[in-house]
């Protein structure tokens, strides 16, 4: 045992509870066995929450021994920050994000702003569950193909997409929860036609996934790797502060004896 396993144990029965396999002790000790193992491997880590999802998907259509490598490689390489306990390359890639939108998609963002909607709400667990568990797993798998091919774009390629194509819906909603419940049943109805009207009957066979995909690919093709590194580089500084600041204030919070000082006092001096 480590310092991670209490914790590993805490979440290997909401690994995909719908899958059948993990309602088994067998699929429940396969998917420890990779947890621990990799929480050996990098003690420094060890385990974070969204992991178990990922690792019980990949184990789907791979080996224990080649879940655990690829594991190895999505922490080390592929999403670096993303499964740690601050969550640094999410919430850097969540920045990224809102950037972004607000150059593709003006009138989205100004309208997040106005009525102080967070899109961190719906789309951080998109990219932390690379949206294995937002949507279907048969399409999450599909773009987690795609994100094996190409790389961290198509992240926020397939995020800008869905903001898109539900754009005039969004513009209808003032508050986070409604928003939610737009997306949830967007992600519902993937496999459903995107054209049921269409006098063509090849053009209403077009799924709602395929549509997604052709607006990720096409109208987002500007989304380019260099863009990426491009945006992080932008913001990699800000996320450091802001996690700096929020470890500080709990620090202060917790504190038991406060000396000569108020709270108050406290804090003014990471305020300036």
């Amino acid at each position: 045992t480590n310092l991670s396993t209490d914790e590993i144990e805490k979440d290997l029965n909401r690994s995909l509870p719908e899958y059948a396999a993990y309602q088994s002790p067998e699929g429940i000790a396969t998917l420890r066995r990779v947890l621990v193992a990799y929480s050996w491997k990098n003690r420094e880590l060890g385990y974070c929450q969204a992991m178990n999802i990922v690792v019980a998907a990949l184990l789907i259509y791979m080996s224990e021994e080649q879940c655990f490598w690829l594991l190895d490689a999505l922490c080390d390489r592929l999403l670096p920050g993303y499964y740690t306990q601050s969550m640094s390359g999410t919430l850097l890639d969540q920045k990224v994000l809102e950037d972004l939108v607000r150059q593709t998609m003006p009138m989205l963002h100004d309208h997040f702003m106005q009525h102080d909607m967070q899109l961190s709400v719906v789309t951080l667990p998109w990219l932390l569950s690379l949206y294995i568990n937002s949507m279907p797993m048969v399409f999450a798998f599909r773009i987690m193909d795609c994100f094996m091919a190409f790389g961290a774009r198509v992240l926020f390629q397939v995020a800008l997409a869905i903001l898109k194509l539900n754009g005039e819906a969004i513009l209808q909603i003032t508050d986070d929860g409604t928003l939610i419940g737009l997306f949830r049943n967007y992600f519902r109805t993937l496999g459903d036609s995107a054209y049921p009207d269409s006098p063509d009957a090849r053009r209403q066979q077009i799924t709602r996934f395929q549509q997604l995909l052709v607006v990720a690919f096409r109208e987002f093709s500007v989304v380019t790797t260099d863009t990426i590194e491009s945006e992080r580089m932008r913001f990699r500084q800000q996320i450091v502060e802001e996690i700096e600041a929020f470890a500080r204030r709990c620090a202060i919070r917790n504190l038991r004896d406060h000396g000569r000082f108020n709270k108050a006092q406290l804090y003014v001096p990471w305020q300036i």
